[in-house]
């Protein structure tokens, strides 16, 4: 369901996070990895929408080209030489966000394509997963491999923002 994969530097990643990305936040979650085509100013936002509909007037329309998350797997040149960069290089990873689940809110219960790597910068114990029928807490200071092809979801419990970075894997 999940494990631990290596100690992350927190001080690192949380002083480029502050620094870097923060402020950045559009709808709650940012780029962290583009398509080799993208506008830079596009960049920080191209992946973080469906990747195979638009909303429009409330529903759901599929896109005339659907896009795959493998495709998402430069890394935004914001992040050029960073930790965060590090971290996505030393996984392997594509379509790759920073996403901040607010106060007293949670996911739909969903299932994805491929399991996430999960990189907690900002979370409590108040902050968890299910997965399935199973709880869990991701701790900062490690990288967890979730597998969220099964049903799961995220809940913040708690008065302050959580903010995670998620990553896709083979």
């Amino acid at each position: 369901m999940y494990k631990k994969l290596k100690k992350i530097d927190v001080d690192t990643l949380i002083d480029e996070f502050n620094f870097l990305l923060k402020d950045k936040l559009v709808n709650n979650q940012i780029s962290l990895q583009k398509r080799l085509e993208t506008p830079s100013d596009l960049e920080l936002r191209e992946s973080c929408k469906s990747l195979t509909y638009n909303i429009i007037d409330g529903k759901k329309v599929p896109k005339d080209i659907e896009l795959k998350d493998i495709e998402f797997n430069k890394t935004v040149s914001l992040l050029r030489n960073t930790y965060i960069e590090e971290i996505i290089e030393e996984f392997k990873l594509f379509r790759t966000r920073l996403m901040c689940l607010k106060p007293l809110s949670c996911l739909t219960w969903h299932d994805d394509y491929s399991q996430r790597i999960h990189v907690p910068i900002i979370t409590n114990d108040k902050c968890f997963m299910v997965i399935e029928n199973s709880k869990i807490n991701l701790e900062i200071g490690y990288a967890y491999q979730v597998d969220t092809t099964k049903m799961h979801t995220a809940i913040n419990a708690s008065l302050e923002n959580r903010y995670h970075i998620v990553g896709c894997v083979n």
